[in-house]
């Protein structure tokens, strides 16, 4: 039997490549629907935003946005949403909805006699998680892309903006800050993270599928503010103005699921178009050529360098990054960031063990106050696990939590490195500390903590805790076939193999080619006396994977038993 426990990567760990750009008519149409349904939100003060159409009523449209875009207009008060048609439309600021628990999302209202189009919704859960086989030291390359388009109206650009890129992450570990939402200055709930270029004015707007259907609203980016004296004074960024901005990561958005667990109970909810199935797959790359404005104009400034070095890595321009970071760092050796940037673009290209030296120098120099630190050693860990050096990997990113404990993704990493070094009872309580902590952010339940926890539990003997979790990760994702695959694993260890043998099939139907669960189905099969089934079985994995030891081995044994 083979256990899988899909990975979690820190900061360093990106496992993604990008080549030239190829549109196709399917690109062309996504376009379109974004430009009919994304909106400019002129609040009475501060800069403008964006939104997306959702719904209509009669004349009435609602437009969902970035709770911080409007958050500072009163009943009465003057704000406008500005159409694609070039009309101008008043927002009742008497009706505008916030979302409870400082979720950085809101819902505003507009009326008018014209057509516009509504933006269709997808409930559809992407798993965007890596199958790591511990007991078989068998590590998947990456996760397969998600394309993904977020449209806005971006400050200093003239028009709107459709950004090309993929989703990276859905369980918020490339996210390097996670904001204390108790705090009423800071909204939360980002777990949606992209590679697409975004830049202050797009807060708000549409994050789209290949289908041009609504996933999440965009409103952050991963970076820093620095102030007069080169110091970090805010250590991530919502897509409004600000002093001089450094991205050093991805952009965030807020999944779409937070939004309809809330509408739900609203009366909005009934105007929504709302849809779960699978978005359509492209098969050649979709990246983008379009860049945002730098900050820093001055190419003799460090900083500039790092937002350039940023900007070409998540376009594909790898190599051209690496030079913008090298530069950075020949005009200042000691800049911190510039090194910690360095490693997070070398992880990004698979560079791993060039990024861990690049992270462990980020590590070395002398930051103040050392809550800087957080970062490369999570970059560190990255790194390490990815080099499949799980104990250091763990002391590393137990130095992160020691600075910073409050992202639930962080402690959900430290419960699947305590997993792979056999730590089981340390992992059940990681895992409880992330769910307990998601909670306290009123985050929504994580499929992939449900699915890990249920293996640390059948580890620890558990089995009726352990199948209480699965079947909440599968409540949450009925096509999660890993979870599928691990109910099979808990099933057959209580010796319920008929149902164990059900729950393999559901897997194998839903993903024919995982070639792991095929195997452990013959296991089952082989159990159950149904030897010319196991055979075929095994056979079935043979053909995806001819090298897989596991069924190789265990076909060997099964057709000696049958001379």
């Amino acid at each position: 039997m083979n256990n899988y426990l899909p990975t979690i990567f820190g900061a360093a760990a990106i496992v993604l490549v990008q080549s030239q750009i190829t549109l196709g008519q399917d690109i062309r149409v996504v376009e379109t629907i974004a430009e009919q349904t994304t909106v400019k939100i002129e609040p009475p003060l501060g800069d403008p935003g964006s939104g997306v159409i959702i719904g209509k009523n009669g004349k009435i449209y609602y437009v969902l946005t970035a709770r911080h875009v409007l958050d500072a207009a009163r009943p009465g008060e003057e704000a406008y949403v500005d159409t694609y048609d070039g009309q101008s439309h008043q927002v009742d600021t008497t009706k505008i909805a916030k979302l409870p628990n400082n979720t950085d999302l809101l819902l505003l209202q507009f009326e008018s006699d014209r057509e516009y189009a509504i933006a269709t919704i997808s409930k559809f859960n992407y798993q965007l998680y890596k199958n790591n086989d511990y007991e078989n030291s068998l590590f998947t390359d990456a996760a397969a892309k998600q394309y993904v388009f977020v449209s806005g109206y971006p400050l200093e650009v003239e028009g709107r903006i459709f950004a090309r890129g993929f989703l990276f992450d859905n369980s918020g570990t490339a996210i390097s800050y996670q904001p204390d939402s108790v705090n009423e200055d800071n909204f939360g709930g980002y777990e949606l993270i992209y590679t697409n270029l975004t830049h202050p004015g797009m807060s708000g707007g549409s994050v789209l599928d290949t289908q041009g259907r609504l996933l999440g609203i965009h409103g952050r980016a991963d970076g820093r503010k620095i102030g007069e004296e080169d110091e970090i004074i805010q250590e991530y960024l919502d897509e409004v103005g600000s002093p001089v901005r450094i991205k050093i990561g991805l952009s965030l958005g807020i999944p779409i699921q937070t939004f309809l667990a809330w509408a739900a109970n609203q009366p909005v909810y009934q105007y929504l178009k709302i849809e779960d199935s699978a978005p359509a797959t492209i098969e050649k790359n979709v990246v983008d050529n379009w860049q945002p404005p730098i900050a820093v104009k001055n190419p003799q400034n460090p900083y500039h360098w790092l937002e350039k070095g940023n900007q070409l890595w998540r376009i594909g321009r790898v190599a051209e990054s690496r030079g913008a970071y090298d530069k950075a760092i020949e005009l200042r050796e000691d800049l911190y960031l510039a090194w910690f940037a360095k490693g997070f673009a070398l992880g990004f290209d698979q560079k791993y063990d060039l990024a861990l030296a690049a992270c462990q120098k980020a590590i070395e120099l002398q930051v103040s106050p050392s809550r800087y630190k957080y970062d490369a050693y999570r970059c560190e860990s990255g790194a390490l696990q990815a080099l499949q050096q799980f104990a250091p990997a763990l002391e590393s990113l137990d130095q992160a939590l020691s600075i910073s404990p409050d992202n639930p993704a962080d402690w959900m990493a430290q419960g699947e490195l305590r997993y792979a070094l056999g730590q089981y009872q340390p992992a059940l309580e990681s895992f409880n500390k992330a769910a307990e902590l998601r909670t306290a952010q009123h985050l929504l339940p994580s499929v992939l903590l449900y699915n890990n926890r249920a293996l640390v539990q059948l580890e620890l003997g558990n089995h009726q805790l352990a199948l209480k979790d699965i079947e909440t990760a599968l409540n949450l994702d009925a096509n999660y076939t890993t979870a599928w695959s691990n109910k099979g694993l808990i099933l057959e260890d209580v010796g319920r193999d008929q149902e164990s043998l059900n729950a393999y099939d559901q897997a194998t139907e839903i993903d024919p080619d995982d070639y792991t669960v095929w195997t452990n189905r013959a296991f089952v099969l082989n159990k159950l006396g149904r030897n010319e089934e196991a055979k075929q079985s095994l056979e079935n994995a043979l053909k995806i994977n001819p090298d897989y030891e596991p069924a190789k081995n265990s076909l060997e044994a099964l057709t000696e038993t049958q001379q």
